[in-house]
């Protein structure tokens, strides 16, 4: 039987009756399907039979008679409409009352030409008896859910009317809970009064529905036919949705949805929307390579389920970092029960995280993700050179790292491609270099390289290129020290190699020493913001948010503590006191990045400390200093922490 086949089945019976005197509930968590589902039913059932069937959205309602509106508004549209909203609500006002008069009148600029005599409100609603109402949305009525429920009863017991009412009662029981403990706070002072009315409360909800719904049935969503609605709605309204493209790959996509675990098919038709824009910025060679797009859909829908799950898209950039983490936690037996990429994607399994298999970097992920467009420039870029264009527009390097894949003939070409490259000094993205280095002691180590050099003369003629890369300019743009402290982009994998890490760090030397004016520069610049008592702007260039400039990088390095020290006592106590809270906050889940501002810190700390003591004669002063220096102590403890942990992984890895 199909999913939720049994649901129709008995709804099929229970809309055939006239007076079947209870009322049916569909439920299920957000997103799974129920209205989804109902719509599809009434469809179908009208096309089949005469059934008539009248929907009404609780969402937002907040009154009785905003309910009874809802419904006359869908049995009467026409009057309904703009010109006669002013009749629809004296008519509705006049429910209670079994009719009314109106005499001549304007509304909205619209002339009410004749007196309407008295009404029946039973007349008005003489032809709902022939249909099934349907309530959605009961949660998001703001009526309580029991007075809702209690309203709609009377459609049941005394118009003998079918109801289906459709609901997330798990949203309802954790509503209750929370009106339950709101209540009891706030009748304190009668705690015994407030225990009987609550439990009255919470089981009212109950009472009236065990009256009213004779069946309750849980909505499971349905991910084949939500599939093919989803692909029917977006080709008829959006021409450029790919429908053949989604067919061809639907298999990928029912195998993410399930591993995510979640029966949430408003999630997978928001990522339909999603796919449909990054799509249509894809290059039309791109589209064209069926293996490469395959891939695509998997880390695209994988990355778009788990973000509109509640996953912060910024945190894609720790991806690499903390399955390595989750390794060293592994074999250590110390696995935390903190969330993060590893707990939240290691279900995808392990291959899903390596820098060739996510094709795009990091970095253009996150920009989709964040800004809801790609980066077409960028993108376009990667995908070209990806190893689905190797013929086209592969460079030598990268495909040299697939040699396992060519000829020993075309490997040898490749090999002295690069070789003259760095002879020309034509490498100047210090990447590269790192990824041509990789493949190097890779092909060393397993005597696979060309030619009579050994390891110790390969070393050398890197450390070489190296200074030689300084020479000419190629690393004095900042930018290349990324925002990471232990690798560039997708090559903290490599940290476990004692060869690769030394000329990695020697790299890393010679970079900072060319930026080293530029972030002195930066410095300057920050300190004079509060100098000028404007710690506000000072934060937006440090505070933790991944969007501000140094964020996620290690200006304070370039700051002289002492000078620091002397700018932060001329600030009011409140500015002491704000900074004090944007440190306390820089070093939250940035101990990686950030690890080389531990120095800083440290003399920042004693200096304050030093300052306090010659300082008696402000203690107002001296107690937001003192605030300033458990904020330090706080940042010193986790860069610390991060430090030990890195030092005995390196044990760990120089060991085995």
């Amino acid at each position: 039987m199909k999913r939720n086949e049994n649901i129709k089945q008995f709804l099929d019976d229970y809309v055939s009756h006239i007076e079947p005197g209870f009322a049916v509930m569909l439920t299920g968590n957000w997103g799974c399907g129920k209205t989804h589902f109902i719509e599809n039913y009434r469809e179908e059932k009208q096309e089949k039979t005469k059934d008539s069937f009248l929907y009404v959205s609780l969402n937002g309602l907040k009154s009785t008679e905003q309910i009874d509106s809802e419904i006359f508004s869908v049995l009467h549209p026409v009057m309904a409409s703009k010109g006669m909203k002013l009749l629809t609500s004296v008519l509705l006002s006049g429910i209670s009352k079994f009719g009314f008069d109106i005499k001549e009148g304007m509304f909205d600029g619209t002339k009410i030409e004749a007196s309407i005599p008295k009404v029946n409100v039973i007349d008005l609603f003489d032809n709902i008896v022939s249909k099934t109402l349907i309530f959605d949305d009961l949660e998001r009525c703001l009526l309580s859910p029991s007075e809702t429920l209690g309203y709609i009863n009377k459609y049941v017991e005394q118009n003998k009317l079918r109801v289906i009412i459709i609901a997330n009662e798990d949203e309802i029981d954790e509503s209750e809970k929370l009106q339950k403990d709101f209540e009891q706070k706030n009748n304190a002072d009668n705690a015994h009064l407030a225990k009987i009315e609550n439990n009255q409360n919470q089981s009212k909800y109950k009472i009236i529905k065990e009256k009213l719904i004779g069946k309750s049935f849980r909505i499971q969503g349905d991910i084949d036919s939500a599939l093919e609605s989803f692909i029917k709605k977006y080709t008829e309204k959006n021409g450029s949705f790919p429908d053949t493209v989604i067919r061809n790959n639907i298999h990928i996509i029912k195998e993410v949805y399930t591993t995510f675990g979640k029966d949430n098919l408003r999630i997978l038709m928001q990522t339909f929307y999603d796919w449909r824009i990054f799509w249509n910025h894809l290059d039309d060679k791109v589209k064209g390579k069926n293996d490469l797009i395959q891939q695509l859909i998997q880390i695209f829908f994988i990355f778009s389920f788990e973000i509109k799950a509640g996953f912060n898209p910024e945190k894609l950039r720790n991806l690499e970092k903390d399955f390595i983490d989750n390794f060293h936690e592994q074999k250590n037996k110390t696995v935390s029960n903190e969330e993060n990429t590893y707990t939240v994607f290691g279900k995808y399994g392990v291959s899903f995280i390596s820098s060739n298999s996510l094709i795009i970097s990091v970095e253009n992920w996150v920009y989709f993700f964040v800004n809801g467009i790609p980066n077409k420039e960028a993108i376009t870029k990667e995908l070209l050179q990806s190893e689905y264009f190797f013929k086209e527009n592969t460079p030598a390097w990268k495909k040299l790292q697939s040699f396992r894949d060519i000829s020993d003939e075309d490997f040898l070409k490749l090999f002295t491609i690069i070789e003259n490259e760095i002879k020309a000094h034509e490498i100047k993205n210090p990447e590269i270099f790192l990824e041509i280095l990789k493949t190097y002691l890779y092909l060393l180590e397993n005597n696979l390289f060309p030619g009579k050099k050994n390891k110790e003369q390969v070393m050398k003629e890197m450390k070489y290129y190296i200074l030689e890369m300084g020479k000419k300019g190629y690393l004095s743009d900042p930018n290349w020290l990324a925002n990471s402290s232990c690798g560039f982009y997708g090559l903290r994998f490599q940290m476990d190699n004692s060869d690769f890490l030394k000329i990695f760090k020697f790299l890393r030397y010679q970079i900072k020493k060319k930026s080293k004016p530029f972030y002195q520069e930066e410095a300057k610049k920050l300190l004079g913001f509060l100098i000028e008592k404007n710690p506000e702007q000072f934060k937006l260039e440090i505070y933790h948010n991944p969007n501000y400039t140094y964020a996620e990088f290690p200006i304070f390095t370039y700051f002289n503590a002492s000078e620091f020290l002397n700018v932060i006592t001329e600030l009011d106590n409140p500015q002491i006191q704000y900074l004090s809270y944007l440190f306390k906050n820089r070093y939250n889940g940035n101990a990686s990045q950030l690890l080389t501002e531990l120095e800083f810190l440290r003399d920042l700390k004693q200096g304050i400390e030093l300052k306090i003591e010659g300082n008696s004669d402000k203690p107002i002063q001296n107690l937001s200093l003192n605030q300033f220096i458990i904020a330090l102590t706080d940042g010193i403890d986790k860069l610390q922490s991060y430090k030990s942990n890195l030092t005995l992984n390196k044990q760990e890895m120089i060991s085995r």
